[in-house]
């Protein structure tokens, strides 16, 4: 675990790291990435015919996808539904991962964004994106700082309170609000998998925030050592070249809202999954009508007996129903409460969306839902601070061209 500081010459040793190395350790580095990663291709494709699903491809990337050399060494990590992420160990130096994609064709928008996510960091802008850089190997790898998991995997471990949760959404939502307002990106793929973490040893980190009218406002925000990060570019988009007033209307009432809503209803389903797994079909059916309330109770049995008059009996006896019922009446997954799960899901997305639609009353919106994060000073003399001056609306039609 390192602190922000060690962050910062992590990843800018990643953005040198052409330089750090020889011509020759990187030509051999890259002969091994090549045999990795075309294993894991052939094996994909293999295994994407196959009726028994991706079993050989799964047991490589757990077994054998490793080559040791004197100076460096290289292990797959894991793979999602478009790439895999390999990570690469140099004696002496920096741990690194490295993402490719089963289609090299997919990843041409991790090869853009990144150019303009990279420069929200390195100018402490934002902290909370992912640093890559694309000009190490070749064109069929990205390289990237090595993380410690993604949102999902903390949500599974249900040992954070309210307040942190906060804090993660506050990292969330300002990485979203930046790469917008400031680059006109919207990532279209934002899902619990797609946002990660990074241990850091910082209990708190600093955001100052200027409005268009030069209001002020500094937060410390706890990170339960986690620093929230946003990465995977393949379906993002750059609004650009289009019409001034569509271009408003889609970004404050579609996309954007979309890729929230999306984010949040995948934690409104991890939680009932959670749930249905940790009881008994006969509990859930039980606690499902606990606590008397008409128009969940009757919402259940119209649920019901639509799920009886479709005869489809595997969803009626299904845990998973019973526990969203549960959850819907308890109100766990409709606004904030305080309870095991400390997962503020549906109303922090509409608050997320009240802010991210309005730059002029920023400032005001950000003290009523962030209010016991606001600070009068910063109270750490070695704190980085973000700063985080909010466009008057939309950036300059400099900005409207990419030009790398």
């Amino acid at each position: 675990m390192e602190n922000y500081h060690n962050r910062e010459k992590y990843y800018k040793d990643i953005l040198n790291y052409r330089n750090i190395l020889n011509s020759e350790l990187l030509a051999q580095i890259k002969k091994d990435l090549d045999i990795i990663s075309k294993k894991i291709r052939f094996l994909y494709y293999k295994n994407k015919k196959n009726t028994n699903g991706y079993a050989e491809l799964n047991d490589y990337i757990k077994n054998s996808s490793y080559i040791i050399k004197d100076k460096y060494s290289l292990q797959a990590l894991g793979r999602g539904s478009q790439g895999f992420v390999i990570k690469l160990e140099v004696n002496n130096l920096i741990n690194i991962a490295i993402k490719s994609y089963y289609n090299l064709k997919d990843i041409e928008p991790d090869k853009i964004y990144p150019f303009f996510t990279n420069r929200l960091v390195t100018n402490r802008i934002s902290p909370n994106f992912v640093v890559s850089s694309i000009d190490v190997f070749n064109d069929k790898y990205i390289l990237m700082e090595l993380l410690n998991g993604t949102i999902n995997d903390l949500i599974k471990e249900h040992k954070f309170s309210d307040l942190i949760w906060k804090g993660f959404y506050f990292q969330l939502f300002h990485a979203i609000h930046t790469l917008f307002k400031t680059e006109w990106i919207i990532h279209h793929d934002l899902t619990v998998d797609n946002v990660f973490y990074k241990n850091i040893k910082d209990d708190y980190i600093y955001f100052r925030l200027t409005d268009p009218n030069e209001n002020i406002l500094i937060l410390k925000i706890p990170t339960g050592n986690k620093l929230i990060l946003i990465g995977d570019y393949g379906l993002s988009q750059r609004i650009k070249n289009i019409n001034y007033a569509h271009a408003k209307k889609l970004a404050f009432y579609g996309e954007i809202n979309y890729d929230l809503f999306n984010f949040f209803s995948k934690l409104e389903y991890k939680l009932i999954v959670d749930l249905s797994r940790k009881k008994s079909l006969t509990e859930l059916k039980q606690i499902s009508y606990e606590n008397n309330d008409q128009a969940i109770d009757s919402y259940i049995e119209n649920s019901l007996a639509k799920i009886q008059q479709n005869n489809i009996k595997e969803t009626q006896n299904n845990p998973r129903f019973y526990a969203a019922m549960y959850l819907i009446k308890k109100k766990y997954i409709f606004q904030p409460i305080k309870s095991s799960y400390n997962f503020p899901t549906r109303e922090t997305f509409y608050m997320l969306r009240d802010l991210i639609g309005d730059n002029l009353n920023f400032i005001e919106k950000v003290k009523k839902y962030f209010n016991e994060f606001i600070i009068d000073e910063i109270d750490n003399e070695d704190a980085i601070i973000f700063d985080y001056n909010i466009p008057n609306d939309f950036p300059s039609q400099t900005f409207l061209e990419f030009k790398h």
